[in-house]
C-alpha cells in the first residue's frame, strides 16, 4: 500500500503484514499468499525472502504475483538473467496483468533490452488502455530510444493521471532533455522531491523514486543525482535498489558514493565490473 499511497506508512505497514501474515499461516498453513507477502519483510536477508516465495510457489506453481516478486527482488539483487525469466513466468501465466507488465518492463531496462521493455508495455496498453501502470517505462524507454514526442505524449499522460499533480513537470523535463529549457533548474527541482512524492497529493511529480534518479542522470546533473540517491536510499521502503541496476545510471555507477549506496543496499551491481573496468 504504501508504494501506491501516503495514507500508510511503510513501517505500519509491515507491522500488518507480520501480524496478518502469521495470523493466516495459523488458519491455514497451505496458502500460498501469507508467504508471498511476508517475504516483502526479508528485502535485505536474501534466504529468506527468497525461501519464502519459493514456498509460496511450490504451493501454487501458477501463483504469478509470487513469480513477479521473485523476479523483481532477483533483478533488485543483481541476478538480472534470474529475474527475467521470473518475470517472463509471471508474465506467461497473467499476460493480462497490468503491474506484471509494469515490474517485467522494469527488469528489461535493467537488462539493457530497452525497446524490449517498451513493447512490454505497449502490448499492455493494447489489452488494458485504461491502466497507467505502464506509462512511466513507456516514458522512459522512449526517452532512453531518443524519441522524446512519444517521451512527451506518455509522460503526459501519466502527469494527468497520477496523483502528485505533476502539471507541466513532463514538458520542462523533456525542454530540458532537447536543449530547450533549463537542465540544472529542472534537475534541482527533481534533486528536492521528498521519497515516494508520487504519491503525495499535489508534490508536482508523478514519476518514482528510482525513475527521478535517473532522470537526474540524463540531465547530466550527476552530483545532484547522487546527493538524490544517498537521500532516497536511506528511507524505509525504498526502491533504489531497482534504480542502481539500470544501465541508464552508468555515468554515476563508478563514483565511490554510488558504490556505497549499492553496498548498503546489500545488492550486487552486475553492470560495475565492464562500466568501471580499468577505473
Amino acid at each position: 500500500m504504501p508504494a501506491y499511497t501516503d495514507r500508510i506508512g511503510w513501517a505500519e505497514s509491515d507491522r500488518l503484514v507480520l501480524d496478518r501474515g502469521l495470523y493466516a499461516l495459523t488458519l491455514d498453513p497451505l496458502q500460498p499468499e501469507p508467504y508471498a507477502a511476508m517475504a516483502m519483510l526479508f528485502e535485505t536477508n536474501d534466504a529468506t525472502w527468497e525461501a519464502l516465495l519459493e514456498r509460496a510457489i511450490a504451493l501454487r506453481p501458477s501463483f504469478a504475483t509470487a513469480h513477479q516478486w521473485l523476479g523483481t527482488r532477483l533483478m533488485a539483487r543483481g541476478r538480472l538473467d534470474e529475474g527475467l525469466a521470473a518475470m517472463e513466468r509471471a508474465s506467461a501465466l497473467d499476460p493480462r496483468s497490468a503491474v506484471i507488465a509494469n515490474n517485467h518492463a522494469h527488469v528489461l531496462l535493467a537488462a539493457g533490452r530497452t525497446a524490449d521493455a517498451r513493447q512490454r508495455c505497449e502490448q499492455s496498453l493494447a489489452i488494458t488502455p485504461d491502466d497507467v501502470s505502464c506509462l512511466q517505462y513507456l516514458g522512459i524507454a522512449a526517452l532512453l530510444l531518443g524519441d522524446f514526442d512519444a517521451a512527451r505524449t506518455h509522460l503526459r499522460k501519466l502527469s494527468e493521471a497520477g496523483v502528485g499533480n505533476a502539471g507541466d513537470q513532463p514538458d520542462r523535463i523533456i525542454d530540458a532533455l532537447s536543449g530547450k529549457g533549463d537542465r540544472k533548474a529542472v534537475a534541482r527541482e527533481l534533486a528536492a522531491l521528498p521519497f515516494n512524492s508520487n504519491v503525495i497529493p499535489g508534490s508536482g511529480n508523478s514519476m518514482e523514486d528510482q525513475i527521478v534518479a535517473l532522470v537526474l542522470v540524463l540531465l547530466g546533473e550527476h552530483a545532484l543525482a547522487l546527493d538524490y540517491v544517498e537521500r532516497i536510499s536511506g528511507e524505509l521502503g525504498n526502491t533504489m535498489d531497482w534504480g542502481v541496476m539500470l544501465p541508464g545510471m552508468d555515468p554515476i555507477r563508478c563514483d565511490p558514493r554510488f558504490q556505497a549506496v549499492v553496498a548498503k543496499l546489500g545488492a550486487k551491481d552486475p553492470h560495475a565490473a565492464t562500466v568501471c573496468a580499468g577505473g
